[in-house]
């Protein structure tokens, strides 16, 4: 983090391994769980009620994407194949009832 005053331990998530030192807890009815720090006083919002908010979230985003700058992006690998694809990902339900969603192609 570069920021002069940053607190990486409010500002980044750390992973807890599991007892076998797995990053993420897979269990038998096939789903998968990762556990991280609890970040003292802070919460998640599920909806927006102020554009001040807005201002925020670019702020911190803007703040990432510096921190960011000179990442060697190579070193990253795709995980789940096509995860923020929407278009791929929505295609099942779109083929299986294409009235259902509307997009422009």
């Amino acid at each position: 983090m570069k920021q002069k005053d940053a607190d990486a331990s409010r500002e980044t998530l750390r992973v807890i391994r599991t007892k076998e030192g797995h990053l993420t807890a897979n269990l038998d009815n096939g789903s998968y769980w990762r556990i991280y720090d609890s970040v003292e006083n802070s919460y998640s919002l599920d909806k927006v009620e102020k554009s001040a908010t807005i201002l925020y979230y670019c702020k911190a985003f803007g703040r990432f994407a510096y921190d960011l700058n000179d990442f060697d992006a190579s070193q990253l690998v795709e995980v789940i194949p096509q995860f923020h694809d929407t278009k791929e990902s929505l295609s099942p339900i779109r083929r299986s009832n294409p009235r259902k969603i509307v997009w422009e192609e």
